[in-house]
């Protein structure tokens, strides 16, 4: 049986649970930084760029492992010091912590002449930041003044006391057969408050470089970044320009994934399944579906299965006789899953874990006709009898009880098409999808769910999001999924009362 995978970084990374090309990308990073040891003295900053849960975490770890022995090698998780008033004092008392061979007076010394410089910038930096900040040209004055000790300082002096302390501190950590340079993690920078972020990267930019033999990795979400460099500087800076002041060199988490090893973890590959014209392991099928959903996010997905296993075994232990079972699909045997009920039952438990709001707008009938009945007015170039004819056609989909439709099966609708019922084929398929779709389309027309092409011609949104996807993933696939083996007897209404009744 498949298990739960956790959400941390992958320590044992091996080719076999390498799913996001980890390796390759490590050892290419890993290449760079061991010929370039004589540059070392002029460039310090380096930063690794991807999104929250793109696996940067497990990407450093990788390179800490494999770099340990040419380097001394450092790993600062920024957000378990968030606590701490100042990240950069942090990150100065954690590397005296960890370098064994400091004796207490050293580490007094540095600790002392780092901690009133520190202290001072982020002080300063409370003040409205100008251009020249940014530029990490800092107000040394406001620093100095800003002290609460060694106020007899000034700026410069504070700065020559710290640089010599630190180089002290590089001497004696690469003395005798250790290493020659020190190479410094800094992760879990995207977690940490915005001001935290940036008043860290400004000390290590403006002072922890004055080392000759200290290097910093950061891994850095971009969007995170952006978004505390606009809180803080507003528009006077671009987040772009911000991070290219900091970093020397940039690297990015890889563009393509092998997420099949993912998820083979949790799905059976020895049964094919016909599906977009050829016949499919479970695991591919299952990469299309988020690929066309846009969900690609690996944190994301691996919690999304998790979810899905754990809803899986208590399917799979249901007392048969329980009134529970007639909600339930087909998902708990690998060799006889009915795909249409594994699609939906990802699909809600997405919903549930990441945008629950969809999930009230599925339920909220009376908002979603009001937004269709108005978006059916803002057809263009269609005249007043054809937007009252559209009403009509909009009301008696939404209203007709003939079927209900959050009671209306696949099967249902799949009947109709095999005996070639057109009419009532398009109209089931419109009762089916116009639960599902978003709740606020800007433009609508009721033959939108016909097929594909009319729905992305005629169904417009401001903004389109992962419901949107997902209708438009059903009806490209409709085909595929009428032709399956095992069909699926489940609504709509069905499905979400199974992840809604889980816990």
């Amino acid at each position: 049986m498949s298990k739960l995978l956790n959400n941390l970084p992958v320590e044992d990374l091996t080719t076999e649970n390498d799913y996001l090309g980890i390796i390759e990308k490590g050892d290419l990073i890993k290449m760079f930084l061991e010929s370039n040891t004589d540059e070392f003295k002029d460039i310090k900053m380096f930063t690794l760029y991807g999104e929250w849960g793109s696996g940067k975490s497990t990407l450093m770890k990788y390179l800490e492992k494999e770099l340990k022995g040419g380097f001394n090698t450092y790993f600062f998780e920024a957000w378990e010091y968030e606590s701490d008033y100042n990240l950069s004092i942090s990150l100065l008392e954690f590397l005296i912590k960890k370098s064994t061979t400091v004796s207490e007076e050293l580490a007094k010394n540095i600790l002392n002449a780092g901690g009133k410089l520190l202290k001072g910038l982020v002080s300063a930096s409370k003040f409205k930041a100008s251009l020249k900040f940014v530029e990490f040209e800092v107000d040394g004055e406001k620093i100095a003044n800003n002290l609460t000790e060694g106020k007899d300082k000034t700026f410069i002096e504070l700065k020559e006391e710290f640089k010599v302390e630190f180089r002290r501190w590089e001497d004696n950590v690469t003395k005798g057969k250790n290493p020659k340079f020190n190479l410094i993690f800094i992760d879990d920078l995207d977690r940490c408050e915005p001001e935290n972020v940036l008043n860290l990267l400004s000390a290590l930019k403006l002072f922890f470089t004055y080392g000759q033999k200290t290097i910093f990795f950061c891994g850095i979400d971009e969007k995170a970044i952006n978004e505390a460099v606009k809180t803080k500087y507003g528009d006077v800076v671009k987040s772009s320009e911000y991070l290219e002041k900091v970093f020397d060199i940039s690297f990015k988490m890889p563009l393509t994934a092998n997420k099949l090893k993912l998820y083979s973890q949790y799905f059976s590959s020895e049964t094919l399944y016909p599906f977009k014209k050829s016949d499919m392991p479970l695991p591919q099928i299952i990469d299309l579906f988020f690929y066309e959903l846009n969900f690609t996010n690996p944190r994301r997905i691996k919690k999304v299965l998790n979810r899905f296993l754990i809803v899986k075994n208590i399917i799979g232990n249901l007392d048969k006789k329980s009134h529970l079972n007639e909600h339930y699909g087909k998902i708990t045997n690998d060799d006889e899953i009915c795909l249409f009920d594994l699609f939906f039952t990802l699909y809600f438990i997405l919903l549930r874990l990441f945008y629950p709001v969809i999930i009230e707008n599925i339920e909220n009938d009376s908002l979603r006709i009001l937004n269709y009945e108005t978006a059916v007015s803002n057809q263009k170039g269609i005249t007043e009898s054809g937007i009252r004819s559209s009403k009509t056609s909009f009301r008696r989909i939404f209203k007709d009880r003939s079927l209900e439709i959050s009671f209306i099966t696949f099967n249902q609708i799949v009947g109709t098409h095999v005996n070639q019922d057109k009419e009532i084929f398009y109209d089931r398929i419109s009762k089916f999808l116009i639960k599902l779709a978003p709740i606020n389309p800007s433009i609508f027309n009721p033959s939108a769910f016909n097929t594909s092409e009319n729905y992305t011609e005629l169904f417009i949104l401001e903004k389109k999001g992962i419901d949107y996807f997902f209708v438009l993933f059903l009806l490209n696939n409709f085909k595929s999924l009428g032709i399956q083996k095992i069909k699926s007897d489940k609504s709509v209404s069905q499905m979400l009362y199974l992840i809604k009744s889980i816990p």
